[in-house]
């Protein structure tokens, strides 16, 4: 199974685990009680906060792939061949691409 589906395998789990805990939140809050609505509130929230935070982690991880995608194409080598290359001579030049951009620093 490849990272993706596994990522997407994931999300849609944590969803079923966000709708049940946000359900016991409404239940919270129906009872009436004023701890039991404040719980309930607090609850509510946490779904929803995990749930921006998964987003947005999702969308940097198939952001980031797509990125990995487009270097290869403007080097033929795979990614991982360009990595080794530049970490060959730490000292020389880096190698980025189809440009060559000089060390900064040190």
């Amino acid at each position: 199974m490849t990272a993706r589906r596994v990522t997407l395998v994931m999300a849609g789990l944590f969803a079923v685990y966000a709708v049940l805990v946000a359900w016991r939140g409404w239940d919270f809050i129906a009872s009436g009680e004023p701890a039991a609505i404040g719980l309930g509130l607090a609850v509510l929230i946490l779904p929803l906060l995990s749930g921006g935070l998964v987003w947005r982690e999702v969308r940097f991880g198939f952001r980031m792939q797509k990125l990995a995608g487009r270097i290869e194409m403007v080097d033929e080598r795979p990614l991982d061949d360009q990595i080794a290359a530049a970490q060959a001579d730490p000292k020389g030049w880096l190698v980025l691409g189809w440009r060559r951009l000089p060390r900064c620093g040190g």
